[in-house]
């Protein structure tokens, strides 16, 4: 038997074979989906993207008060994921919960390619919070990216602090230009 748990609290039990009718039905709901190992699950983190555009405070002002207060604590949530935003990098989403915390950002940095003048250069890093880390938050900011972004028309680098995201960027069609290692922190999207 399989048990789900909504961000609610409720419970549902299924057997294997409901599992496997009932998991798009269930995500869908906002249930969650079975973790991959083991009988136990995690809720989803349940939050939106929203752009960080300087020319539109007043809608981010809506969703999470102060808009100048707000970008602080983007810069802080980097800060605290020891990411170091380059120079280049502006905040470009973030994940807000409907009652605005912030549960991930990321950062953009765009460029001509010099060996491709048809192509931008996308470089991006994401921070999650702790407290949303492999709860789907990552992945989420990467494809709001990659949206924003066709491949088709632009060169799209992830700049990789953190392991763990190496995992998740090789299941969205990322690839390292040889071994990642911290000396070669970057992954390129393939497709």
């Amino acid at each position: 038997m399989t048990k789900f748990e909504n961000t609610d609290g409720a419970l549902l039990t299924l057997g294997s074979l409901g599992v496997l009718t009932a998991s798009m039905w269930l995500r869908d709901l906002g249930w969650i989906e079975p973790a991959g190992s083991g009988n136990t699950a995690r809720p989803k983190k349940t939050c939106t993207l929203v752009p960080l555009h300087e020319d539109n405070p007043e809608m981010l002002e809506a969703l999470v008060g102060d808009y100048y207060h707000f970008f602080d604590a983007v810069e802080n949530l980097f800060y605290r994921s020891e990411i170091k935003l380059s120079r280049e990098e502006e905040p470009f989403e973030a994940c807000i919960t409907p009652d605005g915390l912030l549960y991930g950002a990321s950062a953009i940095s765009l460029r001509e390619d010099q060996a491709s003048p048809e192509y931008r250069v996308v470089r991006f890093s994401i921070a999650v919070d702790e407290s949303a880390r492999r709860y789907g938050v990552g992945s989420k900011l990467v494809k709001g990216i990659l949206r924003a972004f066709p491949p088709e028309k632009h060169i799209i680098e992830a700049w990789v602090v953190n392991p763990h995201m190496v995992t998740l960027l090789e299941n969205l069609g990322f690839e390292a230009d040889g071994e990642w290692s911290q000396y070669n922190p970057f992954m390129r999207y393939a497709g």
